[in-house]
């Protein structure tokens, strides 16, 4: 019996500050000052009743306390049993995530059909689509305007100038 490669696997991540949460900040302060975003429950139910796994992940300390939260949350917007079918996680602390596989959250929730179609760029069913690197777009496609001796010339002018630069430093 073969296994299902892993990142077809009903499992989404979810970030808690600025996703769940609208305080993006309040982890800094070691408390929860924001209110859960009005679409977060519906997102989290739809998911988890189209048989996704569902982790909550945060860079918080206390992830007893973001259950807590959303638990007295849950309470408040007076749904039951959803909170209890979460799992939570720490991630690490980060000014930015780059990540091949995630939706960029820009205050609306992914739909299910959008979760089950997404692809990251380097799985090969979306190899036709894939983005290439730096390090492959030539330096002329890159910048077209300059021949590849004008390129040269520029490479050179500046390791001169830098070069230039540290000698004077050194004085």
């Amino acid at each position: 019996m073969s296994k299902k490669p892993w990142y077809t696997r009903k499992h989404l991540a979810i970030d808690f500050n600025g996703v769940i949460c609208t305080d993006r900040q309040a982890y800094q302060e070691g408390r929860i000052t924001g209110t859960i975003r009005n679409e977060a429950w519906r997102a989290i139910k739809l998911y988890l009743d189209h048989g996704y796994k569902i982790i909550i992940q945060t860079a918080r300390h206390d992830l007893d306390q973001v259950k807590l939260w959303m638990l007295f949350e849950e309470r408040k917007a007076s749904k039951s049993g959803i909170v209890c079918r979460l799992e939570f996680a720490h991630k690490p602390m980060a000014f930015l995530s780059i990540d091949d596989r995630a939706f960029t959250f820009c205050g609306t929730f992914p739909t299910t059909d959008e979760i089950d179609d997404f692809r990251a760029w380097q799985q090969p069913e979306n190899r036709e689509n894939e983005r290439r690197t730096h390090a492959e777009i030539s330096e002329t496609e890159a910048l077209p305007s300059m021949s590849h001796e004008s390129i040269e010339a520029t490479q050179a002018t500046i390791l001169e100038e830098s070069t230039d630069s540290r000698s004077e430093q050194r004085q």
